[in-house]
């Protein structure tokens, strides 16, 4: 945390990083003064992704419409702005739900979360039309569609057909498979799309019933995971949900306490863990 906010206030990708970290203590606490630094932190992110952006003329921007040009006519620095101003509208979409229930928050969230949706639809199209671009846009596309689509997924059958009318997508298959390509890369989003992939098979699908955990691919994720942050207390802790999963109480029991000897920042992770463990030794 510190050396991202060193670099916050005039590198677009530290302001991101800063802002997810911030987002992620956030929402394990639910303070409301987490989620203020997040939501700070989260418009400076913003503008300095802002300030890169590609500027168009009225001119400019009806001759790009007619010719049907799209992002391919943006420089790799432009390109990566669009896609860090998509992240910082998911996040703060998410952060206005937790802090606000009413149905005004709902609403304004729900607009943000749209409008990122589309932005990375385009994105997505971008990609997949053979243009030459770079490995980290490229993860971070898959990010952002993977996610999505494993997120909406876990919906009600008739809130996702409206969600899906609207524009939306729910493919849960497409979700594990663009994460698992994400996963794969060498870049910066890569251990987040191993978290998204790793929290949903480990997490959301054995509380909410939703399918089936896809162990095979999970396991491999969580290896590779280990290998780069041996010490990685979110990864730790994986990996005792992996073992207590398959029924293997003294090992999960084992992981789960490496978890909170890795760290002592983030005691809400501790608390998890301790949760966790009185379950192993119920």
């Amino acid at each position: 945390e510190l050396l991202l906010s060193k670099w916050a206030d005039v590198s677009m990708y530290h302001s991101l990083g800063h802002a997810t970290l911030m987002f992620l203590q956030a929402i394990m606490t639910f303070e409301e003064d987490s989620i203020i630094r997040a939501k700070e932190s989260v418009k400076r992110a913003m503008k300095l992704s802002g300030k890169r952006k590609k500027k168009f003329g009225l001119l400019e921007s009806i001759a790009y419409t007619l010719k049907g040009k799209g992002l391919e006519v943006y420089t790799q620095e432009e390109l990566h702005s669009e896609l860090v101003s998509a992240e910082c509208l998911l996040i703060r979409a998410l952060l206005t739900f937790i802090q606000d229930e009413n149905l005004i928050s709902l609403i304004k969230g729900g607009l943000k979360v749209r409008k990122c949706f589309q932005s990375y639809k385009a994105f997505c199209a971008f990609v997949n039309s053979g243009v030459r671009i770079d490995t980290e846009f490229q993860c971070g596309v898959h990010f952002g569609i993977g996610s999505f689509n494993l997120m909406i997924s876990t919906l009600p059958s008739r809130t996702l057909r409206l969600l899906e009318f609207i524009g939306f997508s729910g493919n849960k298959k497409l979700g594990m498979e663009e994460l698992m390509k994400g996963a794969g890369t060498e870049s910066l989003r890569g251990p987040m799309c191993s978290l998204v992939f790793l929290g949903y098979n480990l997490l959301i699908v054995q509380i909410l019933g939703t399918g089936e955990c896809d162990m095979k691919n999970t396991k491999m994720i969580l290896d590779k995971c280990l290998r780069q942050y041996p010490k990685g207390a979110i990864f730790l802790f994986f990996s005792g949900r992996v073992r207590y999963i398959r029924g293997d109480i003294d090992e999960a029991v084992e992981w789960y306490s490496r978890s909170v000897a890795s760290q002592s920042q983030w005691i809400q992770l501790h608390h998890i863990c301790y949760w966790e463990l009185m379950w192993c030794n119920w």
